[in-house]
């Protein structure tokens, strides 16, 4: 697969994807390694909601951010994004306009682990 490159323009944040699902052992339980690494990129970073919710007795942050990266085949929702000091659970991604060119990652931060 050939890989087209997006200009970098003045928003560009340094990115890493990891995947941490859990595989399990021979008889069935899972083993939780450490996570493994899915790429590297450079992300345009949008911040697209924001807002509280109450679960329980306690109010809970949430917020929502749209990445635009170089189109790469593989990103699950079960992967993550680290940001900097964020932590950011990817909830889609999708190509805008189906020419492989750019991919609309849509995240959620992950404020158990902030």
């Amino acid at each position: 697969m050939t890989y087209r490159t997006v200009r970098a323009g003045p928003k560009q944040r340094y990115i890493t994807i990891t995947d941490s699902r859990t595989v399990p052992d021979s008889s069935g339980q899972p083993l939780s390694g450490k996570p493994r690494l899915v790429c590297e990129a450079y992300a345009e970073v949008l911040s697209v909601a924001g807002g509280e919710k109450v679960r329980g007795l306690m109010i809970e942050a949430e917020a929502t951010d749209l990445l635009k990266i170089t189109y790469r085949d593989g990103l699950k929702p079960t992967m993550t994004v680290h940001l900097g000091s964020r932590t950011l659970n990817i909830l889609s991604a999708r190509d805008p306009d189906g020419r492989q060119v750019e991919l609309f990652v849509t995240c959620k931060e992950d404020t158990a682990l902030n």
